[in-house]
């Protein structure tokens, strides 16, 4: 009976050991998971203000493209008018070297 108990104490403690030692791989474990979840939000976080300053990047670079298109409608309107002007110059010009000839 003694040999029993003796087994027995054997196992408790063996048991016991192999507890700690599966409650230490669970805690590290639980850090490591912890630890991978708050870089995984640190990280959403960095990529939620990348792509806030990409879109205010490209909503910057698509008023300075639609602020140089006006201006190039705006220059090419003053262009057809002043080649308009000079045209009629030039028509008047001759309508009046036609008269003195």
């Amino acid at each position: 009976m003694g040999e029993e108990t003796l087994e027995f104490e054997n196992e408790k403690k063996a048991f016991a050991e192999e507890r700690e030692k599966f409650n230490a791989e669970k805690k590290g474990l639980l850090w490591r998971v912890s630890d991978a979840e708050q870089k995984l939000a640190q990280e959403k976080q960095v990529n939620t203000q990348k792509q806030k300053d990409w879109e205010t990047a490209c909503e910057r670079s698509n008023a300075e493209m639609q602020s140089q298109r006006d201006a190039i409608v705006r220059l090419s309107g003053e262009k057809k008018k002043i080649s308009d002007e000079a045209e009629q110059v030039r028509v008047a010009s001759e309508k009046r070297e036609e008269e003195y000839v």
